[in-house]
């Protein structure tokens, strides 16, 4: 493809119908993840759909914490996820 042609083609760069996939192990650590998810979901307009990455620190308590707070995070930056 010559230098020509590339400048004439339009790339579009937006993630609007597209979603972040977010694996959460239901750790703490996890939050970092979630929070910089959150964030590149409100700039693009996006849908942060997670699935569950089981490791031998899960309960339901971790699992309930987590989930809480992936909740909050998405009501505050006003984004739509899935679990």
């Amino acid at each position: 493809m010559s230098s020509k042609n590339n400048k004439s083609r339009k790339i579009e760069w937006s993630w609007e119908n597209s979603a972040i996939l977010l694996p959460l192990a239901y750790e703490h650590r996890a939050l970092n993840s979630i929070y910089t998810a959150c964030i590149i979901a409100e700039q693009c307009g996006c849908k942060v759909i997670t699935f569950h990455v089981k490791t031998e620190a899960n309960n339901e308590e971790s699992k309930k914490e987590i989930l809480d707070r992936l909740d909050s995070y998405a009501k505050f930056f006003r984004i739509e996820y899935e679990v």
